[in-house]
């Protein structure tokens, strides 16, 4: 079987100059990985070998394209080049997402608040990211979404205002990075923060869109993009049964058992029970978390919320391997989108699949030996809940 369309992936330099032939490369996005990353591999001949190291120089920003569909922007963080005489020059180049600098970087004490009442994130956020080059925010994925896949996408999910966006507790922690600071405040808020595919200089604020319309077709059925490879991951490990979040009173009151800020949710509460943390043997399995920063019940419920709803991406993924960077419907692969699931072996607990679910990341790659593949990860509508948006 050959692959379907072969698509053409470059990277292009900010001279205007292009690199499009690889011995291999692999592209990953996740919409739980803010950081991404592009690898590649090429094995230049002698006379074009300065060409190659003057450009592939460690610091240095790049745009991915598949086709003509723009990937994103991406920063080399590691290079290794290797020469022997017989096989000649080998360099092995490393990218990350323009974010990765700042999810290294310490954030600067200076930058925490903590104001009386809430205020706007939005200026605290490029405070301690515009040295890294952002500048602005999107609250809308549909225009990223539809440059990585090359379509436009229905009935996504209504633009977030970034700048009405408010918190109070705006402290950084002890050894936090800034990206850890800014994705903490913006996490309770029910939205992740990433850079935007289209401009390496904003910042892309959004939930997972579980109401757009479907994609792809993948599985095993007719008219599918058949799936080389899969496997149906089910698991208890990192799942709890439920949380029950204790907070903090923030007046002059003193903290009693009956008027300290409490709140419990179930994690059936949050996603279909067949999903959920199942156990027999052990029916629960609770989780207790002490937040100092919930000082009301919204605000604990919306971080017990956060705590069962971010691993539980992990619960149940169908992970599988299609041939190519494009399905048949035409779109290119990407996060955040959502496919049609039909396996029709009894994998799922003695049951076969026909069911939408969201793709939680991609990761698509060539090599000499498979030519090019996208292995996706695929989770039920719902499954992965931050907190609750301007909770």
């Amino acid at each position: 079987m050959s692959d379907p369309g072969r698509a053409i992936v470059e990277m292009r330099f900010g001279d205007g100059s292009v690199l499009r032939t690889w011995t291999a490369f692999s592209l990953h996005e996740s919409f739980a990985d803010p950081l991404g990353s592009f690898s590649f591999t090429v094995r230049p001949k002698i006379d074009t070998l300065a060409w190659h190291t003057e450009r592939l120089q460690k610091g240095e920003k790049v745009l991915v394209y598949i086709d003509n569909a723009r990937q994103g922007a991406f920063i080399i963080t590691t290079t290794d080049a290797h020469f022997d005489r017989d096989n000649g020059a080998t360099i092995e180049v490393t990218c990350k997402s323009p974010l990765a600098t700042a999810y290294e970087a310490g954030v600067d004490p200076t930058t925490s608040r903590k104001p009386p009442t809430d205020v706007a994130v939005s200026d605290i956020i490029l405070t301690a990211l515009g040295p890294y080059g952002f500048t602005s925010f999107v609250g809308d994925a549909a225009a990223s979404v539809q440059a990585m896949t090359g379509k436009a996408i229905g009935n996504r999910s209504a633009a977030v205002t970034v700048e009405a966006l408010k918190a109070k507790d705006l402290q950084a922690h002890e050894n936090e990075t800034a990206y850890q600071f800014c994705a903490r405040i913006i996490t309770r808020l029910g939205l992740a923060l990433r850079c935007d595919a289209t401009d390496e200089t904003k910042l892309l604020v959004s939930a997972p869109d579980y109401d757009q319309d479907e994609s792809y077709s993948v599985g095993d059925g007719e008219g599918c993009d058949r799936f080389l490879w899969w496997e149906v991951v089910d698991t208890n490990d990192g799942q709890f049964s439920e949380c029950v979040c204790r907070g903090t009173r923030h007046d002059d009151a003193a903290a009693t058992q009956s008027n300290t800020p409490k709140a419990t949710v179930l994690s059936t509460d949050l996603t279909e029970t067949f999903y959920a943390y199942s156990s027999t043997y052990h029916p629960t399995k609770p989780r207790y978390l002490h937040d100092k920063s919930a000082r009301d019940v919204p605000r604990a419920k919306n971080a017990a919320t956060l705590a069962l709803g971010l691993p539980a991406k992990d619960a149940f993924i169908i992970r599988g391997e299609v041939y190519g960077m494009r399905a048949k419907t035409g779109a290119y692969w990407a996060s955040d989108t959502i496919a049609r699931v039909r396996i029709s072996v009894p994998m799922v607990r003695g049951k076969s699949l026909d069911m939408p679910m969201w793709v939680l990341g991609r990761t698509s790659k060539m090599d000499r030996d498979g030519g090019q593949r996208t292995t996706l990860d695929l989770i039920p509508l719902g499954a992965m809940r931050l907190g609750d948006v301007g909770g």
